[in-house]
């Protein structure tokens, strides 16, 4: 069993489910865990298994899940300074979300580094 820990996220690898989640429930007595899904949903990791069984972890998938999450695939892209963009639009509807805030903050402090 393999439990990686990263500030306030874990990951657990274990090939007998039985005993992660005993390892889940001996936890939860004592933290308040939430299960945001498999690897590449909660931290856009791709992981593989290699030739001799090492696990393989990549993070190029993070930023296509960034712009996944925040619908910018059909974005036209500018160049910066964007003062001339930039605008008040009270005449617009109110901007709604339909992705988790958290989650993309996550995900962009991670890149960040």
């Amino acid at each position: 069993m393999i439990l990686l820990c990263y500030v306030d996220d874990g990951l657990i690898f274990c090939p007998q489910k039985q005993k992660a989640n005993d390892l889940i429930a001996s936890l939860q007595m004592e933290f308040i865990l939430i299960d945001e899904g498999d690897v590449a949903s909660n931290l856009g990791a791709e992981v593989s298994t290699t030739k001799d069984g090492h696990l393989l972890l990549k993070q190029s998938f993070l930023l296509k899940c960034i712009i996944q999450a925040l619908n910018l695939t059909d974005q036209h892209q500018h160049d910066t300074p964007t003062i001339d963009l930039l605008h008040c639009d009270s005449d617009s509807e109110v901007c709604k979300q339909d992705w988790s805030f958290t989650s993309l903050i996550k995900m962009l402090n991670y890149l960040a580094g």
